[in-house]
């Protein structure tokens, strides 16, 4: 997984829609889709919840409080 991926991974996690995490990157609403795209194929998930919860598991991210 690129580092982009898992920064976008990251905030995910955090619950950030798709135009905050574009905001925060500097990027088009439409590359973040695709890095999430991505994101669901490498993790064998179907949504943005499945990624979340299958990341932590996994140890990919690591939650913190704020």
């Amino acid at each position: 997984m690129s580092t982009t991926e898992l920064k976008i991974l990251h905030q995910i996690t955090e619950d950030k829609t798709n135009g905050m995490i574009s905001e925060e990157l500097g990027v088009s609403q439409r590359t973040v889709e695709r890095h999430i795209s991505s994101i669901l194929c490498k993790l064998k998930v179907d949504s943005r919840v499945g990624a979340a919860v299958k990341a932590l598991y996994d140890g990919l991210v690591v939650f913190s409080k704020k």
